[in-house]
């Protein structure tokens, strides 16, 4: 499955570039599976995909690793009342993966 189809995301043609790259380096497969990655191989794609993802839903990040702590969530726009406030870091996919369920 393509990364488009997956989600929804158009690439710009830098990043078209990087990931053909990354294909022709044998990182990233042209079937989109990665397989047999070693910890650089790892954080290379990684920071590819992630920050695709970043910059398209506008997320900013104050730190590169999970340390485990609640997170305080500010939110806004429509139903932005059920996302904020002191969260345990685990709460915060199961809540938006159970709206997302929600929305199909």
């Amino acid at each position: 499955m393509s990364l488009k189809k997956a989600t929804h995301i158009k690439l710009t043609v830098e990043e078209k570039a990087k990931l053909v790259a990354l294909q022709k380096s044998q990182l990233i497969k042209t079937s989109g599976e990665i397989t047999d990655l070693n910890y650089q191989d790892v954080k290379l794609v990684y920071g590819f995909l992630a920050k695709i993802i970043s910059d398209r839903s506008y997320t900013g990040w104050t730190t590169h690793g999970h340390t485990g702590e609640d997170v305080h969530l500010y939110a806004y726009g429509q139903a932005s009342e059920q996302l904020r406030g002191n969260w345990p870091n685990t709460k915060i996919a199961e809540a938006i993966f159970g709206w997302l369920d929600n929305q199909q």
